[in-house]
């Protein structure tokens, strides 16, 4: 049987067996020996979604011991095994705010630690396809959530949903023009977190602005989209900035210090 074992942040470089068996593993960073021990307890429960805002009622629950049983309770209680009980890879289905709490048995070994988590129920974020521009005129547009059941509502000028907009039946038409926003709603379910995108083809940077010693320029942003910075003195060699930035939806802002290297600056999606 092979299984993954949690070791937390370690640099493992090599491994090894004594004369008596043991196993060992040298981190080449701290430079460290560890010596691996079974526990003799049952793998925890882990669940899936793991928790807290989940997008389905459904809850996986896993051990990774072949052929334990996870006993279960939905009050916070510690489970045991006179408690409700499924096969490893099964579900349990919640309500908003419920407590899930878990533990697996197996008779050769001991029961697990307890895996609990109160699970606040919130639709899952709308996902466009294509999930930005540039576009043509007249492309179709697809919005699909994780949530099932769920309804989804937009709009087309970048204002937020509400109730009354709009209901998303299927792909629809869109436009350079559109900033498409969506949001999505199911009973039992908090609202989703609102996703907007732009499709105005090339993101258009702002002018180059002062703030003391620094300058800066702006660009919108997509939700869940990752962009990359690239400056360049020549139109010919570009290098990526240090990190990438994550679009949120909104304007993001990048400040630098004059110099020669940086005279012109592209953005590419990641």
């Amino acid at each position: 049987m092979m299984q993954d074992i949690p070791i937390g942040q370690h640099f493992i470089s090599s491994f090894g067996e004594d004369e008596s068996g043991q196993l060992y593993i040298a981190d080449y960073l701290f430079g460290e020996v560890y010596r691996v021990q079974d526990s003799g307890m049952t793998g925890p429960p882990v669940f899936n979604p793991p928790g807290t805002n989940s997008p389905l009622n459904t809850i996986t629950i896993i051990s990774s011991s072949p052929g334990a049983a996870i006993h279960y309770t939905t009050n916070g209680s510690t489970p045991t095994v006179a408690d409700p009980v499924i096969a490893s890879g099964g579900a349990v289905t919640i309500t908003q705010g419920m407590t899930l709490s878990a533990r697996a048995f197996r008779v050769d070994l001991q029961p697990s630690t307890i895996t609990t988590v109160t699970y606040a129920l919130q639709a899952g974020a709308p996902v466009f396809s294509p999930p930005h521009g540039p576009i043509t005129n007249g492309t179709l547009l697809s919005i699909n959530i994780t949530t099932p059941g769920a309804t989804i509502r937009y709009t087309l000028d970048g204002s937020d949903p509400t109730p009354s907009s709009p209901l998303y039946s299927g792909p629809f038409s869109i436009n350079i023009s559109n900033t498409v926003t969506a949001q999505a709603y199911r009973s039992g379910f908090s609202n989703s977190p609102i996703t907007k995108v732009f499709f105005s083809g090339p993101l258009r940077l702002s002018p180059v602005q002062h703030q003391g010693d620094n300058l800066f320029f702006t660009f919108p942003s997509d939700d869940g989209v990752v962009y990359q910075i690239q400056f360049s003195s020549d139109l010919i060699y570009w290098r990526d900035t240090a990190y990438p930035y994550f679009g949120n939806g909104l304007l993001l802002y990048y400040y630098f210090l004059p110099s020669a290297d940086k005279q012109f600056f592209r953005i590419k999606v990641l």
